[in-house]
């Protein structure tokens, strides 16, 4: 049986030097807030973004970013609320971005 937690640590580490090559800033990764995890916060220029990172070895059980769904989506929406709230980040560029993997393909969606 395959490891989900170091699969995803794969998948951030993968997604984080994609970011780096784009010239994103990494501040910090798997933050926990209000029940939740935000795998990556990053900067784009003066844009802060949260980055969801989905990875799958095979289409078996669909593409990473088919599993980003409502309920997905509603307690990430609730962990970056938080942190937002937690660190007074109020009159930011802010957007979330969405970076799915599989083989060595790479889909990013802002």
């Amino acid at each position: 049986m395959r490891n989900r937690r170091l699969d995803g640590l794969k998948g951030e580490s993968v997604a984080i030097s994609y970011l780096k090559d784009l010239g994103y800033k990494i501040l910090d990764k798997n933050v926990y807030v209000c029940g939740g995890e935000i795998d990556i916060i990053a900067l784009d220029y003066d844009t802060l973004v949260f980055v969801e990172v989905k990875m799958r070895e095979s289409g078996k059980y669909g593409m990473p970013l088919e599993s980003v769904d409502y309920r997905k989506k509603q307690n990430l929406l609730k962990s970056i609320k938080g942190y937002i709230n937690q660190n007074a980040l109020y009159n930011k560029n802010m957007r979330i971005d969405v970076i799915g993997i599989m083989d060595n393909d790479i889909e990013h969606i802002k």
